[in-house]
């Protein structure tokens, strides 16, 4: 398994799209956001929420397609 956020076909499957990470664990939310960041540049949208009712608002107003939890 690569160590990177994504490669080759992976990635162009997500570019454009808005991705949502729901963690309430401060060190792992930085650590998921750390390694998505590469995703960022390749034009994935990336959000992130530490509890339910930031993540429902968060949803309701960007409308992401794909919501993940750690």
């Amino acid at each position: 398994m690569s160590t990177q956020a994504g490669t080759g076909e992976s990635v162009k499957k997500l570019e454009g799209k808005r991705l949502l990470i729901v963690e309430d664990d401060w060190l792992l939310q930085n650590l998921i956001s750390t390694k998505l960041a590469p995703l960022r540049d390749k034009g994935v949208m990336v959000d992130a929420a530490f509890d339910g009712p930031k993540a429902m608002a968060m949803a309701k107003a960007h409308r992401p397609d794909e919501i993940g939890r750690a």
